[in-house]
């Protein structure tokens, strides 16, 4: 029964330090995110977002455009040439508003929502 009893106030010193440790980083996040974000008001969401949608549009019409052309025509060859681009501008628009959600969720900014 000991040992189960130094288990448990090991892991609550553990989760302790864990949440010692989350407000450190939540600090320090929000006072280098300070630095140059003061404040993010709702239409700046809502215009990442649009950023994010025309992005996933631009992917998806490459995408549904290539499937309508012809195997090995030029039209097929441009679509398959410009979809990683397409991708990696569709991923980067939607990590950044991943890690603006993130933001908002740790308090690492201030949102106003008016």
């Amino acid at each position: 029964m000991f040992a189960n009893d130094d288990e448990d106030a090991l892991l609550k010193r553990h989760r302790y330090a864990l949440q010692e440790i989350e407000r450190e980083i939540r600090k320090i996040n929000r006072e280098i995110i300070h630095r140059d974000i003061d404040k993010i008001e709702r239409q700046q969401i809502m215009d990442l977002a649009r950023v994010v949608a025309e992005h996933r549009a631009r992917y998806l019409k490459a995408g549904m455009t290539l499937a309508k052309a012809t195997m090995g025509s030029p039209e097929e060859q441009e679509l398959i040439r410009a979809l990683p681009g397409l991708r990696r501008e569709f991923e980067s628009a939607r990590e950044v508003f991943a890690a603006l959600e993130r933001a908002i969720e740790q308090a690492y900014v201030d949102v106003e929502l008016r």
